[in-house]
This record gives C-alpha cells, structure tokens and sequence, in this order.
C-alpha cells in the first residue's frame, strides 16, 4: 500500500481542488488527472500555434478576412 504523505496548498488551491474532487474522487486523483492532462497539451490552447502555417488555402482566407474587418462599417439601431 502506498504511504501517504502530508502537503501544505493555500486555500485557494484547496478550494480548486474541492471543486474539481466531487464525491468518489479522492485529491490525489484530482492532482494525478490535472498532471496527466497538463503532459498530454490538455486546456493549452499554445498547442495549436502555428498549425496552419504554410497552408495556402488558410492564407487565403485570412487575408479576406482581414479585407472584410478593414471593410466593416457599425451601425445603431434605435430601440435596442
């Protein structure tokens, strides 16, 4: 059996990790699943950075894009 050992987390943390626990989870599967996710990119968006670089057809879209926003004229409606 594994030995448990004693950590000291702000209360803040603490109560992240209550949040994430619910019932039949104990705080080590908590931490565990939050590691394994951080390894495997999980929740980190910078993992997509760059994914279409050298794509013409992603090119090409995003300079109308950009055509469109510098085109793009707001109006108000009244009664809103």
């Amino acid at each position: 059996m594994p030995t448990a050992k004693l950590i000291a987390v702000s209360n803040e943390a603490y109560n992240e990790l209550l949040k994430r626990k619910g019932s039949g989870r104990s705080f080590s599967d908590v931490i565990l699943s939050m590691i394994k996710a951080k390894q495997k990119g999980q929740g980190d968006i910078m993992r997509f950075a760059g994914i279409f670089k050298g794509d013409k057809e992603f090119a090409k879209m995003a300079k109308k894009i950009r055509a469109d926003r510098k085109n793009f004229k707001s109006r108000t409606f009244e009664g809103f």
